[in-house]
């Protein structure tokens, strides 16, 4: 299995080690368990954008998409 050394702030080590000993976890857990559900969540779930408009109410307005990369601005 890779390995990776990371540096961290202190502050932030000490909050990676008491998250992963509420959960009994070592921090090589912890960080691995947070890694893996951040890197393979997906943006909208499949089928997501057939729901706008299910609901006949004024007041819902479609959710901006998922942030993957800069948008070109019109000029002004």
């Amino acid at each position: 299995m890779p390995q990776l050394s990371i540096y961290l702030r202190a502050e932030i080590f000490e909050r990676v080690r008491q998250d992963a000993a509420t959960e009994q976890l070592s921090a090589s857990q912890w960080i691995t368990r947070v890694l893996t559900r951040t890197l393979s969540a997906p943006g909208w779930p499949d089928g997501f954008e057939k729901l706008f408009g299910a609901i006949p109410d004024a007041s819902f307005t479609a959710p901006p998409p998922p942030r993957t990369a800069d948008v070109d601005r019109e000029p002004l």
